[in-house]
């Protein structure tokens, strides 16, 4: 079962996060939409400068929708003292309460009509976090979910999925499904786990690039705290669209740079982001 939230605004006239409990469907909206999933990496390592590098990133592309992973109480606090995303975004935590030591967060500018939390089967407090956006008279589904890590929880990344996907068909014809999800793109096995009716957006808009989302060929600091080669694409823009009503339009990697020329080996984060639009036919 789903523990409906409700989601928060910024009043500034009460300097204080709110709940948002008047969210309606504005009758018109974009044409086209960006979203952005990334593991923001909770480690301590130049934990303030990473992160702020990485807000600065969002902040350039003022995305509709932003999911992000891995969030602990103190980028939740930073997230909710940004001054853009009080102006512009809706958050679906403002009080620490979807988590326990780690958990993921959406920001949306679009309204928000409904909002839920899922328990998943995990050792590890993984849930799935639901969003049901306006995108003017039309009902976008997003999701964002950090699959069980680690190579021997691969069971459990099936059992996820296995509820995931039935749980996010029930609740629309349109849905965007984002976050990490603890295996390669190149696994067969694993791979086989993903509902067909989604679209992976990296490889139906890049073909056979790579997009490693994780790569310590790139990311010096990755290579130094793992300590071994790791080229992996683990995060995942999916979409379905069951009568054609949303298209793919573009992705890309984020934050895949040193947050300064005098920081070579800080990045924003170990996993790079991924950002995407999608366009209304």
């Amino acid at each position: 079962m789903a523990e409906p939230l409700h989601v928060f605004l910024y009043a500034s006239s009460r300097g204080a996060w709110i709940q948002d409990l008047h969210a309606c469907a504005p009758a018109r909206g974009p044409a086209a939409i960006t979203v952005i999933t990334w593991n923001t990496w909770f480690a301590p390592y130049s934990f303030n400068a990473r992160f702020k590098a990485l807000l600065a990133l969002l902040h350039a592309r003022r995305p509709d929708v932003v999911c992000l992973q891995e969030i602990v109480a103190e980028s939740l606090a930073l997230l909710l003292a940004e001054p853009w995303i009080r102006a512009d975004y809706r958050i679906s935590d403002a009080r620490g309460t979807t988590f326990e030591s780690y958990g993921v967060v959406i920001l949306s500018r679009l309204p928000v009509l409904a909002l839920g939390i899922h328990e998943l089967p995990s050792s590890m407090s993984r849930r799935l976090l639901v969003a049901e956006v306006a995108v003017g008279p039309r009902r976008l589904v997003i999701a964002t979910a950090h699959l069980e890590s680690l190579k021997p929880g691969a069971d459990t990344r099936a059992d996820q999925l296995a509820e995931i996907f039935p749980r996010l068909r029930a609740l629309g014809p349109d849905t965007v499904f984002t976050g990490d999800f603890n295996f390669c793109s190149s696994s067969r096995e694993e791979n086989a786990n993903l509902d067909a009716g989604f679209v992976d957006l990296w490889p139906a808009l890049r073909g056979g690039a790579p997009g490693y989302t994780e790569d310590t060929g790139v990311n010096t600091m990755l290579a130094n705290v793992n300590g071994d080669d790791k080229t992996v694409r683990y995060d995942r823009i999916l979409l379905r669209s069951e009568a054609g009503a949303w298209k793919p339009r573009s992705i890309e990697l984020l934050g895949t740079s040193p947050i300064a020329p005098t920081s070579p080996d800080v990045f924003p984060s170990d996993h790079f982001g991924l950002v995407a639009e999608i366009e209304a036919r």
